[in-house]
């Protein structure tokens, strides 16, 4: 499911590789580490990709254990900040973003708007796909 028109969506990322805890704050949008990633995003010119995820999904444990750490995968992914977010922690901040499946990936430039979207999980050759579409949108 992707949006045709830019997505404003205000303070939401962190750094890349070095993970925000996925816990909730206010439902993460006042989070002093998501405006850390927004700022770092900004400075070093990369988009913010937050991935929505639950610590028990199959799906998302799949992407950690066998995509996230294709080779491949983490040269795109210096790309971008990342950031996490556990669903069940922050249930009305996934519920505005109508997330529906976990994992969910959104690509956002460093002010905010939407440039992508994923649902569900991906072959390391899609995500890849995925990221360099995104960079292609940016």
């Amino acid at each position: 499911m992707q949006h045709e028109t830019p997505v404003r969506f205000g303070a939401l990322l962190s750094i890349a590789w070095l993970l925000v805890p996925i816990g909730g704050c206010d439902s993460g949008l006042r989070n002093a580490d998501v405006r850390m990633g927004l700022d770092r995003a900004r400075r070093e010119n990369k988009l913010v990709l937050v991935e929505y995820v639950q610590l028990n999904c199959p799906h998302t444990a799949r992407m950690d254990r066998d995509i996230l750490l294709d080779r491949g995968v983490r040269e795109r992914m210096k790309d971008f900040v990342r950031v996490r977010r556990n669903v069940r922690l922050n249930e009305e901040e996934a519920r505005a973003l109508n997330v529906a499946v976990t994992p969910t990936f959104l690509v956002y430039r460093a002010d905010g708007t939407q440039v992508d979207r994923h649902d569900g999980a991906m072959s390391a050759d899609d995500f890849r796909r995925f990221l360099i579409r995104a960079c292609i949108k940016w």
